[in-house]
Formats: C-alpha cells, structure tokens, sequence
C-alpha cells in the first residue's frame, strides 16, 4: 500500500487507472492468439474507450475481516473510508471499477493516432 500513498480520490489511496488498463492489457497479451501472417511476431494490444466507474479504494480491510471473524454479512456492514463508502459485497459476488468497450491483440506496431475521437 505504501507505493501508492500519493494516488488518491477525496483524501484516500485509490489503485491507479493506469494499473487496471494494464491488467487488461496483460490478460489480453495471454489470452488471445497472436495475429497470423508475415509480421506475426510484431503485435500490441488495443484497450479502447475505457470507463472507470468507480475508484478501487486501498484500505485495511478491518471492517470486512471483523464481520466475517463476527460471522456477520459483510454487505450489511456499513464501512467507510474517509468520506468514501467501501463496497461490502459478498466474497464472489462481482464488483466493477474499470471497463473498456474493446480490447484486443493486433498486428503491427502501434500506429499513433491524433484524432482521439476515431
């Protein structure tokens, strides 16, 4: 947590948006095949149009480990980290921060654009 203590929204430490573009980047790099033919091995990875729907707060977790050591439904827990309300869901229930509407494995090297609106 120490490495991210100068990011922050509203007072608290967030994870870094550019830490969630690269995950994506990574999963894709793993995921997908590499593109075919003669420059198969010249490839980057697209993200495109990414929404970050809410900031993913770094905190102790104190209030989720006392509900659940209390054997208490963490999402009744109201838990707060500064002003900020923390998501209390359900271990496996599915929270979204980032999202990017594309994200793709393409071939060639990046070819800058400066029309960001394309």
């Amino acid at each position: 947590m120490r490495m991210y203590t100068d990011h922050r929204v509203m007072g608290q430490v967030v994870l870094p948006g550019v830490s969630h573009v690269s995950l994506m980047a990574a999963t894709a790099s793993l995921g997908f095949p590499a593109p075919g033919g003669i420059m198969s091995q010249e490839w980057h990875i697209s993200v495109k149009e990414t929404l970050f729907e809410r900031p993913y707060i770094v905190h102790s977790g104190a209030e989720l480990i006392q509900a659940i050591a209390n054997g208490v439904d963490p999402s009744t827990v109201p838990a707060m980290a500064g002003m900020l309300p923390i998501a209390m869901v359900p271990v496996g229930v599915p929270v979204t921060y980032c999202r990017a509407t594309t994200v793709s494995k393409e071939r060639g090297l990046i070819k800058p654009e400066m029309d960001w609106a394309k």
